[in-house]
């Protein structure tokens, strides 16, 4: 109200001409389409009514409708149901064809970040204004991400009519600064440290797979046996949201070697061959306790625990030099990285102290977990992360994301000259354009040091 008491003027729409519609405006402020879209078997008008508190929004909500009638396709005019209501339908739907880590991100993004803001709004009632005010109230690091699933939730939205376009369509992302600053691939050197330390650690070949061949950690975890041709030294994504994430790939010896000895030997616990073991430590000409002190499990007989140096192993018998006895017998099982040490000591191959494993099943995972009730289960990525942070420590690395492997791949095959093309193929993404437009930063570097040899060739001819 004025301040003389009047009421403020309303907006008075013009009369609209036959098959048109009408907008008109309530008396709360709300303005209201209305187009009629058919007749009842009765031969009533069915209308279809369309809201906002915006005149300019309604008439583009009504125009929508009337380019559908055009076009002959038919209107919905039951009521629109609540977009949380649609995504818990999306979802259920979405689960059964996508991967666990997907559905959970998904399942993830809808649950915390939009039905508490966006849920209880009417699918309808959904505009352009609206979902560019929710994106700006979003964690600038994932933003992108979150905004990403609510537009391919309204994408099936459209394809099922319940909505004429897709309002998260065109809505600005902030940026979230220089994204490149949060990504630490390492360097070459980095990554043979990385290696190094990794070499006993029971997911040697998963660290192999990530770094050497740039896999997601997903794609990694999702393998299975069959997947693996070491035949013809190929590797296959089964699995995947496109063509292109599916892909065989040749693998580099180092991982070849890595994945083959992995599946040797065992999932995190060896079968140890006694016999194999005790031919190996006589050739060697070891007793069990200098083979024990030699691999660094020996411990001294008064201070259990402590080990001895490779100077004090003479003549020794501690509480491992049983322990090689132990496994000699033919009882043993020990883990990966005794397994290592015990061939290390030797000068063997670990693969040369184990018992050959039969009745490979093709459609085990080649990454499992194993406890005290056996193995087989597929390993949880928070466990894969803390283990990762682990060895980044033991090599002395900076803190980094497990996803940086990838990162790295990308990064050291680009800067030794690979074609993008090849590197964006054996990423598996969607488009080269993506890769491009990711590693840009590396191919700019690239160029300045093309520059720089040409300079080195030519610069003294050309100079002044």
């Amino acid at each position: 109200m004025s301040r003389t008491g009047e009421q403020p003027a309303r907006r008075v729409e013009k009369r609209r001409g036959h098959g048109e519609g009408s907008i008109y405006q309530r008396k709360d402020g709300i303005w209201v389409g209305v187009a009629t879209v058919g007749w009842t078997a009765e031969g009533k008008q069915k209308r279809k009514y369309l809201y906002d508190r915006k005149y300019e929004e309604v008439r583009k909500k009504l125009k929508a409708v009337l380019n559908e009638l055009d076009a002959g396709n038919p209107i919905n005019t039951t009521r629109a149901s609540k977009l949380s209501e649609y995504l818990a339908t999306w979802l259920a739907g979405a689960q059964k064809r996508l991967a666990p880590e997907s559905y959970r991100s998904y399942e993830g993004h809808v649950r915390v970040h939009i039905n508490p803001h966006l849920g209880g709004l009417r699918l309808d009632a959904l505009t352009g204004p609206v979902v560019q005010r929710w994106v700006h109230t979003l964690p600038p690091a994932s933003a992108r991400n979150i905004h990403r699933t609510l537009s391919i939730a309204l994408n099936s939205a459209v394809r099922l009519k319940l909505i004429s376009s897709n309002p998260a369509k065109g809505v600005d992302i902030p940026r979230s600064g220089n994204s490149k600053e949060r990504h630490k691939p390492l360097e070459s050197e980095e990554a043979k440290l990385f290696l190094k330390a990794a070499r006993r650690h029971r997911l040697f070949a998963l660290w192999c797979v990530l770094l050497g061949l740039g896999f997601r950690e997903g794609e990694a975890l999702r393998l299975r046996r069959r997947d693996i041709d070491f035949k013809h030294s190929t590797i296959r994504v089964a699995t995947g949201k496109t063509d292109r994430s599916r892909r065989t790939l040749s693998m580099p010896r180092f991982v070849m070697v890595a994945l083959k000895e992995h599946l040797e030997l065992g999932c995190g616990l060896a079968t140890v061959d006694g016999t194999k073991l005790r031919e190996a430590r006589l050739a060697a000409g070891l007793t069990q306790a200098e083979l024990s002190a030699r691999a660094g499990l020996t411990t001294s007989p008064g201070a259990q625990g402590d080990r001895l140096g490779p100077d004090r192993w003479v003549g020794q018998r501690g509480a491992s030099s049983s322990y090689v006895s132990h496994l000699e017998r033919g009882h043993g099982r020990c883990s990966l990285d005794t397994l290592r040490r015990l061939a290390d000591a030797l000068g063997v191959k670990p693969t040369d102290l184990v018992s050959t494993i039969s009745d490979v099943d093709p459609n085990a995972l080649v990454f499992q977990s194993y406890g005290p009730r056996g193995s087989g289960t597929a390993l949880t990525p928070s466990n894969v992360n803390k283990q990762f942070h682990k060895l980044l420590m033991t090599a002395g690395l900076e803190r980094r994301r497990l996803h940086d492997l990838r990162h790295s791949f990308a990064t050291l095959m680009l800067e030794r000259g690979e074609e993008l093309i090849v590197v964006s193929e054996m990423l598996g993404h969607a488009s080269i354009s993506i890769t491009s437009d990711f590693y840009a930063h590396v191919r700019r570097g690239l160029r300045e040091q093309a520059a720089g040899r040409m300079d080195d060739l030519l610069g003294e001819i050309g100079a002044p």
